[in-house]
């Protein structure tokens, strides 16, 4: 009989025994082209740090400055705007998904926040963006103003609008508080 104190060691062991009969089977990964022998990258970064009745984000302004180091030592063009309310964000991302990307190998997408996440989308709907589909665990990014903006709605714009950016990686990185 198993001690309740050795019932999980039995059950590591079972598990670690399961995963060494596991067969792996490694398969290539698909790969964008790089024009030319450096990668020539663009980059936006939006940094709200501010906000009208809500906690300031202290040291965030450090997070865009090291980002920004880091990105462009790799080649990527770098634009940083800070504390915007929720409609310039919508009118910074569709901006820089109209860009001329034609000697532009990727881009990169990062927006730093206050943030939410749904957990009822049917009582927590916001009813200006009826056509953005809404489902449990869609994560809003705030404005300065405290309006939020559906990182759904945001890698939208690049989906449905961004036909220079067609067949090249598009990444986006959202870093918020929920």
């Amino acid at each position: 009989m198993i001690s309740k104190e050795n019932k999980h060691e039995h059950e590591a062991e079972d598990d670690l025994e399961d995963f060494g009969n596991m067969s792996i089977s490694l398969q290539p990964v698909p790969t964008y082209p790089i024009k030319g022998s450096k990668l020539e990258g663009k980059a936006l970064f939006i940094n709200n740090i501010t906000f009208s009745g809500n906690n300031e984000r202290y040291g965030a302004e450090n997070d865009s400055s090291r980002l920004i180091d880091t990105f462009q030592s790799i080649g990527f063009k770098c634009d940083l705007f800070t504390d915007l309310v929720a409609d310039d964000i919508r009118k910074i991302v569709t901006n820089f998904s109209k860009q001329d990307f034609l000697n532009t190998d990727v881009s990169l997408i990062v927006i730093m926040s206050h943030g939410y996440t749904v957990f009822d989308p049917v009582t927590e709907r916001d009813n200006t963006l009826k056509s953005i589909p809404i489902r449990e665990g869609s994560v809003q990014m705030y404005g300065t103003n405290n309006e939020g903006v559906f990182t759904d709605e945001l890698i939208g714009i690049f989906t449905e609008g961004a036909s220079k950016l067609q067949g090249k990686p598009k990444i986006f990185l959202f870093q918020c508080c929920r």
